[in-house]
């Protein structure tokens, strides 16, 4: 199914994960959209929807940007699904761009159809850049609150949960995580409510610093890395990327974080650490690359991870993700001895793929 969908979104349902993810943007006219980007040619039919044609290059050169659009115009496009690895284009064109609230009720309706609890996972893209767009700092996070709480979804500690279908069935609220590349959008939050929060980190320097990582800690319950970073280091990632940064500036936040420090650090500033993303094995892993790029190979890459320790992974491919589970705990089961006491570690699957995620729990 194209990421970002009702369709895909049912689908993870159905497949019985925990979490679903919906990636969250804002149109012109305030409204909050379940899409990856902020451009639409590449994963809608936005180029053949001749009414649309004047809004092309208005703000982003031969695109369309979404904060151009209201919802109205949105609901005119169908989205296509990428063409990478064995990614299917049957259902291309079938499927327009949910709201978040058309997202919440297909999650709330799908919890009582199949009778299980439905946790989600909402990312803020560039809410930074969003709220300044339309004047309105903060917007983004209070909207997104504004329609959980509608929703029946407790936002602090002691808050009644009161789910329910449009039908006006009783359903169980899912666990909430929210989750952002924006630091500052994460302190506010975390001043308004008492859901879980992840920081997602790719390549800003003093977020990969040991104050970087104390001061986050004030805030998130999860620390989420670019994979690389825990594979090449730091340094090496931010010369792969060519980001620049001042040494000294590093030097007085207590220096980069060793590759193998991340997690002892994590765990004992009281968070979970995550990672992002590892790919169907039909897709190019990455892996390595800021170095010497690793053989394509993702059942040596996920063991790499779950040899580390690592609490959360984002992944592709559910399937495949659970297959690799599976056999790890078998061959740790195998080294230990039937015997043996069950493995103690938690474990976040964060499946992605635009469509879902899923936590499996060791114990």
């Amino acid at each position: 199914m194209p990421e970002h969908t009702l369709g895909s979104y049912e689908i993870a349902a159905i497949e019985q994960v925990d979490f679903v993810e919906p990636d969250l943007v804002l149109t012109k006219d305030e409204q909050l959209i379940c899409f990856h980007d902020l451009t639409l040619r590449n994963t809608t039919d936005v180029a053949h929807v001749k009414e649309l044609a004047y809004l092309e290059g208005l703000t982003v050169e031969g695109d369309w940007y979404i904060p151009d659009l209201t919802l109205a115009q949105i609901k005119i496009l169908l989205v296509e699904q990428r063409e990478i690895g064995i990614r299917p284009q049957y259902f291309n064109r079938l499927f327009q761009i949910p709201t978040f609230e058309e997202f919440l009720q297909l999650v709330q309706f799908m919890t009582h159809k199949l009778n299980v609890s439905i946790g989600i996972i909402p990312e803020l893209k560039h809410p930074e850049i969003l709220n300044k767009r339309l004047g309105k700092p903060y917007f983004m996070e209070n909207e997104i609150l504004r329609i959980l709480a509608k929703y029946g979804y407790p936002l602090k500690s002691g808050d009644s949960a009161s789910c329910e279908t449009a039908n006006g069935e009783s359903v169980p609220c899912g666990l909430v995580v929210l989750q952002s590349f924006n630091k500052k959008s994460l302190q506010y939050l975390r001043n308004h409510t008492t859901i879980e929060l992840m920081m997602l980190v790719e390549d800003e320097p003093l977020l990969l610093t040991v104050k970087g990582l104390k001061e986050i800690s004030a805030f998130a319950h999860y620390y989420t890395v670019w994979k690389e970073i825990l594979v090449s280091g730091v340094e090496a990632v931010l010369a792969y990327k060519q980001v620049s940064y001042n040494a000294t500036e590093v030097k007085e936040m207590g220096g980069f974080i060793g590759k193998e420090d991340f997690l002892p650090l994590v765990h004992d500033r009281g968070m979970e650490l995550g990672l992002y993303t590892i790919y169907d094995s039909r897709e190019p892993s990455d892996r390595g690359c800021a170095v010497q790029c690793l053989p394509q190979n993702k059942t040596q890459e996920v063991f790499y991870f779950f040899e580390k320790g690592v609490d959360a992974i984002f992944t592709e491919n559910i399937q495949e993700a659970r297959e690799l589970r599976i056999q790890y705990d078998f061959i740790i089961q195998m080294k230990l001895g039937s015997s043996a006491s069950p493995i103690t570690h938690s474990f976040l699957w964060i499946t992605i793929f635009g469509i879902c995620l899923s936590l499996f729990i060791y114990m």
